[in-house]
């Protein structure tokens, strides 16, 4: 549905950057500058496919950067809680000893 609305939104500017008129009798349809248009609209194809890609750029690097953090904090947790079972577990054999 998105794509359908900019491709009817990417005619309606050809046809306006182009200076269009269109007579009825006899039927005709003229393009004032219809290289001029062209030249626009691969403009505006060019610039929004790089800003898609950038963007999905952005959002593998993001995600790969959260995936990083997030194994650091698990790590972390990790860590903690072996080095209390280890504690637990001396505290537990110093007991047995008395």
């Amino acid at each position: 549905m998105k794509l359908l609305i900019y491709l009817i939104l990417m005619v309606i500017l050809f046809l306006y950057v182009a200076r269009t008129t269109i007579s009825m009798n006899p039927f005709r349809v003229s393009l004032e500058r219809p290289m001029y248009a062209l030249g626009v609209l691969v403009l505006a194809v060019g610039i929004s496919t790089g800003i898609c890609l950038i963007s999905e750029s952005s959002k593998r690097e993001g995600y790969k950067r959260a995936q990083k953090d997030i194994m650091g904090e698990i790590k972390k947790v990790y860590e903690e809680d072996s080095s209390e079972v280890s504690t637990v577990d001396s505290s537990m054999d110093s007991m047995e000893k008395i």
